[in-house]
């Protein structure tokens, strides 16, 4: 009885002793939304964090965002480099992930990409990303330009893992809004009925012939002399490939931050 006793009591003792660890451990994992500026309710904090981590869980890739009432007189850049180096961000032994940093009181923002995360978010693509979220943060809407961001990292890592990232020629294509797609078909539609209405009214005197012949005026058409006669040529050389241009890789500038680690990146106002 003594020794079941023992093998029932070692087990408990050793939950005990666990559960605390992971507690700690989980503890230190850093919070893909740092939210230090406080400009998200509960409830967006709750649903901007939920999707960050599905991104990030699923390809392997921290995605962050971080906000700040102040940069402490560094530059966007230098900020959002330190902050993902010095806080534990990545996955991986190249810390593979990308932050979006922005910066309350100077209005200041960057995205910086670190490790296999800087061949998934080139500078095309950065350059894209830009022009889709900054709208949100100029419009104070920042949930919805954290959500934007999120989504536009899933799409990209997606490519990415196909070995197809976006670069150069291989852009998302930005659709129209609804009510434009809409209204330019309506406008085509009414412009094409109108037109064509108009064509028919000044063809009244016109009757269709019954053969093709009824179309050919008699002895119109004299054929004298043929010959084929050679013009000119036309060559055209298309540059090999290079290697950075077969999937897989696409253009990323790089920098240094203060940590020693590379980084990618863009910067700006909002």
């Amino acid at each position: 009885m003594r020794r079941i006793r023992t093998w029932i009591i070692l087990p408990l003792l050793l939950l005990a002793v666990l559960i605390p660890a992971l507690g700690i451990l989980a503890s230190d994992a850093p919070d893909r939304l740092a939210d230090n500026a406080e400009l998200l309710t509960g409830s967006e904090q709750e649903s901007v964090r939920e999707k960050l981590d599905d991104v990030s869980e699923k390809y392997q890739c921290d995605v962050v965002v971080v906000t700040a009432a102040s940069l402490q007189g560094k530059t966007a850049e230098a900020y959002a480099d330190d902050y993902f180096d010095y806080n534990g961000y990545g996955y991986g032994s190249d810390r593979s992930g990308i932050m979006l940093l922005v910066a309350i009181n100077e209005r200041k923002w960057a995205f910086s990409p670190r490790g296999e995360a800087i061949h998934s978010f080139t500078d095309d693509g950065l350059a894209y990303m830009e022009e889709e979220v900054l709208p949100y943060l100029s419009d104070d809407d920042y949930a919805g330009g954290f959500k934007k961001f999120a989504s536009l990292c899933e799409t990209f890592l997606k490519k990415a893992e196909d070995g197809t990232p976006y670069y150069g020629d291989n852009m998302p294509k930005t659709a129209l809004p609804l009510e434009v797609t809409g209204a330019v078909a309506l406008g085509g539609i009414a412009l094409g009925f109108g037109g064509t209405a108009i064509m028919k009214g000044q063809l009244k005197s016109v009757r269709a012939k019954d053969t093709a012949t009824d179309y050919v005026r008699q002895g119109s058409f004299q054929l004298n002399r043929q010959a084929d006669t050679y013009l000119y040529s036309r060559v055209t050389k298309v540059p090999r490939p290079k290697d950075t241009d077969r999937g897989g890789g696409g253009h990323s500038n790089t920098h240094m931050g203060s940590s020693g680690a590379s980084h990618g990146g863009r910067s700006g106002s909002f």
